[in-house]
């Protein structure tokens, strides 16, 4: 077996490394791969955008299209709550109080829209089994967490530093 020898310089004095042909020769070919590989998932990539330019143009729209329908659907629950916000409560008169609950209301809404939850009493719906099962177990600690932190906000103290 024929042995190479390499020095490699890493910010220090050069270190000798020996390794056989065989297993250099086989670093390379993984390494050749590698790239290959690498180069044709951006060329793939480049024809996305090419394909699809004009979707991905239209999505900073669709997405400003989707939060104005999702804040239309928090004033309505605002004015009348439907059961599957119940845990909610109220909305609250108090202006960070409402913040909270607001933002609580639109995480579930947009759950619910994004999932087509129809449920009159389950904010997200029945858990699912399967793959999406962690996701809305996901989903669900975040809505408890935001409904949680309408019932019992954490205290904030002024430190009278302003910024901006």
């Amino acid at each position: 077996m024929r042995a190479t020898s390499v020095a490699v310089a890493l910010g220090g004095p050069a270190v000798h490394i020996c390794i056989s042909q065989s297993d250099l020769s086989a670093r390379l070919t993984r390494f050749d791969e590698a790239l290959d590989r690498t180069q044709r998932e951006h060329f793939q990539r480049e024809n996305s955008m090419v394909r699809h330019g004009n979707e991905l143009g239209r999505l900073p729209h669709t997405e400003r299209a989707i939060d104005a329908r999702v804040q239309q659907f928090v004033d309505a629950d605002i004015t009348e709550p439907p059961a599957y916000l119940e845990d909610l409560g109220a909305p609250p008169d108090e202006p960070a109080a409402l913040d909270r609950w607001r933002h609580a209301a639109q995480d579930i809404e947009r759950h619910r829209a994004e999932h087509g939850i129809t449920d009159p009493n389950e904010p997200l719906g029945s858990q699912p089994s399967g793959e999406l099962e962690l996701l809305w177990r996901m989903d669900k600690l975040r809505a408890d967490e935001l409904i949680t932190q309408i019932h019992d906000p954490v205290p904030t103290r002024d430190l009278g530093i302003e910024l901006g």
